[in-house]
């Protein structure tokens, strides 16, 4: 970044940090955020607890030109050392509501709680979920699943801010889901303006964002006048277009009529394409309660005695075709392998701890280690299922 580009930034920052409001916080350590406890600060963050205020962050970043990532809890993540340029907006807006055979959850609700109020229920389809890290706006994103069930096969329709600041309730089709993997995380192409996420192994190449960014008119939104959000933005030299979110049943319709607790630990991330996941419904099938908690429970029971607890991202790659990353790791004699604070599982080859000193450095050091071992070893090259965001 030039030094004059790098003056334009920081002055945007300011005056979005001033829209924003008092809520806003300057240079957040990240690592508190996110499930490894590793990660460098954000320039700017702010807690968003419903989904007009996303939907209020999101648009007056893009109005003023920041480039911003949406974080559900940072399960599926590794944060850099250096941190996030520009703002981070962490999604807790967490409602859940059923209707008959349907459940509907904004995106920052857990995967897993959603899981256990259906089970309650009697509703089948997502036991696979139980115990599952992960936000629901996450788990859509890259598609979670295990025991054999995933996102792809339970989704009906997910609600999606886009990048030209229209709200679009896109059915499953338009997610193009593969395994671990969605339109949106793959980047949708030339649409990836939005966020400072990198791809590459050593955060160097940040994703360019697009100079020309669609706007839209908070105030024209419904989104609560809280004093986080009552200073928005002076008339500005761009054509703003408009979406009334109210209208469109964001965060009043039947389905969330039930709100639920939210536990205090949220997860995943929403990166990728400019596209924001705020909500999704899911259909599920008429089960026997009593039949499905069993079902649970033993997922449950499996988790605990295959999974280890503690600082830890999930899943670090992806299972390459007719094989098991943990097992292929195990294999090549990786059990327990450790750099710098970082360390491979005892328990599970493909869960990658944070022992208390970490940094994302030791964290990348130890993945290219288990890729390379992997490589020489079997010739089987492990794709990463984590998502690599921040700066070098």
């Amino acid at each position: 970044m030039s030094y004059l580009r790098g003056i334009a930034v920081s002055h945007d920052l300011d005056e979005l940090a001033v829209a924003l409001g008092p809520r806003a916080r300057r240079d957040e350590p990240l690592a508190r955020y996110t499930a490894m406890r590793i990660g460098g600060p954000a320039d700017l963050l702010i807690v968003c607890e419903s989904v007009d205020e996303v939907v209020g962050a999101v648009n007056l970043a893009r109005s003023f030109g920041v480039p911003w990532l949406l974080l559900g809890g940072g399960c599926n993540v590794l944060v850099a050392d250096a941190g996030v340029r520009g703002l981070v907006i962490v999604n807790r807006a967490a409602r859940i509501g059923f209707d008959g055979l349907a459940a509907r959850a904004e995106a920052g609700a857990l995967l897993a709680v959603l899981a256990r109020e259906s089970v309650e229920r009697g509703l089948a389809g997502l036991e696979w979920a139980a115990g599952l890290p992960g936000s629901v706006g996450g788990a859509v994103v890259g598609n979670a699943g295990a025991f054999d069930g995933d996102v792809a096969g339970v989704l009906r329709s997910a609600m999606v801010l886009g990048p030209d600041g229209e709200i679009v309730e896109q059915p499953n089709e338009w997610f193009e889901f593969d395994y671990r993997s969605s339109l949106i995380k793959r980047g949708a192409g030339s649409l990836n303006t939005a966020c400072d996420v990198t791809r590459s192994d050593d955060f160097s190449r940040p994703v360019s964002r697009a100079t020309e960014v669609a706007t839209t008119d908070v105030e024209g939104m419904g989104v609560t006048r809280s004093d986080d959000f009552s200073r928005l933005v002076e008339s500005r030299a761009t054509e703003v277009a408009t979406t009334d979110v109210e209208g469109m049943g964001v965060t009043r319709s039947d389905d969330f009529s039930r709100p639920v607790s939210r536990a205090t630990e949220v997860a995943t991330t929403d990166v990728g394409s400019g596209h924001v996941i705020l909500a999704a419904t899911f259909g599920l099938r008429a089960g026997d309660a009593q039949a499905l908690a069993t079902r649970v429970d033993e997922i449950l029971e499996w988790r605990r005695t295959r999974h280890p607890a503690g600082a830890t991202m999930g899943s670090t790659f992806k299972n390459p075709p007719g094989s098991h990353a943990g097992y292929l790791i195990e294999q090549a004699g990786l059990r327990g392998y450790r750099i710098g604070g970082a360390q491979i599982s005892e328990l599970h080859g493909n869960f990658f701890m944070n022992t208390g000193s970490a940094t994302a450095a030791d964290v990348l050091a130890l993945i290219e280690h288990a890729r390379a071992e992997v490589r020489r070893q079997f010739g089987v090259e492990l794709e990463l299922e984590i998502e690599l965001v921040g700066r070098d």
